[in-house]
Formats: structure tokens, C-alpha cells, sequence
């Protein structure tokens, strides 16, 4: 199965340290599950916004990219 990897700016991770630690694991463990698959079921494609995407964990939002890269071969 592909895997993507997973970069969190430290604006967000310092948001994630205030948050009750019930929503802080359930965060953590959405994030981690989009290494996997970056568009899960319910996630929602943010309006204008190229790549940005949108997921729901009870009352808070996870914003997140979806980048490509490629590989050139020779």
C-alpha cells in the first residue's frame, strides 16, 4: 500500500498541546491514518483552495495538503 509522508507545522503542534488529551489521541491517530489514505471517507475538499482538504474529529477540523511529487528517472 502507498504511504505519504506526513510533515506538521509546529503552529499546529502547539495548537495540539492545549486540546483535552480524549481529542489530542483521536487527532493524532486521524493524522496518522492519512498517511495511508489522504482523502477518507468524509473528508472535504476546501472550497478555492488547490490540494486542501478538510476532515472533522467531534467539535475540531484538521486542515491538511495533499502534495505530489514525483521521481525522474535517467
Amino acid at each position: 500500500m502507498k504511504r505519504y509522508q506526513i510533515a506538521i507545522v509546529i503552529s499546529a503542534l502547539k495548537q495540539l498541546e492545549n486540546f483535552p488529551s480524549f481529542y489530542g489521541e483521536k487527532i493524532i491517530a486521524a493524522i496518522d491514518h492519512l498517511s495511508a489514505n489522504p482523502r477518507p471517507h468524509g473528508c472535504e475538499k476546501l472550497i478555492n483552495r488547490k490540494n486542501e482538504y478538510r476532515i472533522r474529529i467531534g467539535v475540531y477540523r484538521v486542515i491538511y495538503s495533499v502534495l505530489m511529487t514525483g521521481f525522474l528517472l535517467k
